[in-house]
C-alpha cells in the first residue's frame, strides 16, 4: 500500500497539482488505504458499496460537511489513478451523488465550543500531567485562531517576544501578523525554556512543536493530543473549531469585521462575513423556541 500511495503522489505532481493538494489527498487516500486493508479490501475489488460503507463511517465520525466533501474530492482523483494504471477499471466515486448537499439556509453553518466545552479544555491542559507543549497547541490554536497547517510550520524565526508578535505564512503565501496574549505569551516563554530546549531536536529543527521522535510535529498528531485530552468528555476537539470559536467570540465581542479578517489571513472581508456574520445553529434555535 506505500507503494500505491508513492505513486499516487507522483500521479498527483505530474497531474500540476500544487504541494498542498498533494499532502492533503494524500493524507485522506493514507487513511482510506488503511481503512481497506483493515477489511482485507483489495485495490483491484474495490466497489462502489465499499465507498458507500467508507461514506458513511467518516459521517459517523463527526467530522465537518466541508471535510467530508473534501475526502470524497480526494477519493474522486484516488479513482481517476486507479482507472489510468488499470488497477481498478470501476468508477465507484460520483461526486454528484457522493459529496453531502447542503440545504439552503445552512451555508457555512460553523461549529463552535460552547463555554462549558472551552472551560473543560482548558481544565484538562492546566492538569499537572499535560505537557508544556500540549499545553502552548491548545493556547496557539484558541488565543490566535491559527490553521493547524500553519500551526505545525510556526518557526522559531516567526516569533517575537519582545513586540510580542507571531509571524504566520498562510494560505497562497500570505503573510500576516499576530499579536500574542499574556496568557500565550507565558506558556509560550516557559515550553522555550525548558521542553523544547530539552528535546534532542531542539539545536537542529527550526520548527517551534517538536516531539520525541520528529523535528516537526505532524497535523496528525495535533488531532491526536486533542483527542487524548477530551477523551473523557462527550465532545470532540478539532483544530478547526478552536479558529472558528475564535472569531466567534470577537464577533460578540464587538470586534469590527476588518480586524477580524486580517487575523484570520481571509482573502476578502466577503469570506469573513460568509462565515461569521450568518446567523449560527444556536441563535436558530434560540429563536424558533420563541414561537
Amino acid at each position: 500500500m506505500e507503494k500505491v500511495l508513492e505513486d499516487f503522489k507522483q500521479w498527483l505532481r505530474l497531474d500540476g497539482k500544487s504541494k498542498k493538494t498533494i499532502e492533503n489527498y494524500s493524507l485522506d487516500i493514507g487513511q482510506f488505504l488503511s481503512w481497506i486493508t483493515e477489511r482485507n479490501i483489495n485495490l483491484g475489488e474495490i466497489s462502489r458499496e465499499d465507498i458507500l460503507n467508507y461514506k458513511v463511517e467518516i459521517m459517523n465520525s463527526g467530522l465537518a460537511v466541508v471535510t467530508i466533501n473534501k475526502k470524497i474530492n480526494s477519493l474522486r482523483s484516488f479513482n481517476d489513478f486507479l482507472i489510468e494504471k488499470e488497477i481498478n477499471v470501476a468508477r465507484v466515486i460520483k461526486p454528484g451523488k457522493d459529496r453531502i448537499k447542503i440545504a439552503g439556509g445552512s451555508e457555512n453553518n460553523i461549529d463552535v465550543y460552547s463555554n462549558e466545552e472551552l472551560e473543560k479544555i482548558l481544565s484538562a491542559v492546566n492538569k499537572e500531567e499535560v505537557t508544556l507543549r500540549n499545553k502552548l497547541i491548545v493556547y496557539l490554536l484558541l488565543y490566535t485562531g491559527v490553521r493547524v497547517s500553519e500551526l505545525v510550520n510556526i518557526k522559531l524565526t516567526d516569533i517575537d517576544l519582545l513586540t510580542g508578535e507571531l509571524k504566520i505564512i498562510g494560505k497562497g503565501n500570505k503573510y500576516r501578523e499576530i499579536p500574542l496574549n499574556q496568557k500565550l505569551k507565558k506558556v509560550l516563554k516557559s515550553y522555550l525554556n525548558t521542553e523544547r530546549k530539552e528535546n534532542k531536536y531542539a539545536e537542529d529543527s527550526p520548527y517551534l512543536i517538536l516531539t520525541e521522535r520528529s523535528p516537526k510535529m505532524h497535523r496528525d498528531t495535533v488531532n491526536y493530543v486533542l483527542r487524548k485530552l477530551c477523551k473523557n468528555y462527550n465532545f470532540k476537539a478539532y483544530p478547526h473549531k478552536f479558529r472558528h470559536t475564535s472569531f466567534s467570540i470577537l464577533i460578540a465581542k464587538g470586534v469590527d469585521i476588518t480586524t477580524i479578517s486580517a487575523l484570520a489571513g481571509h482573502n476578502s472581508i466577503e469570506t469573513t462575513n460568509r462565515f461569521y456574520l450568518k446567523v449560527n445553529k444556536k441563535e436558530k434555535a434560540a429563536a424558533v423556541s420563541l414561537l
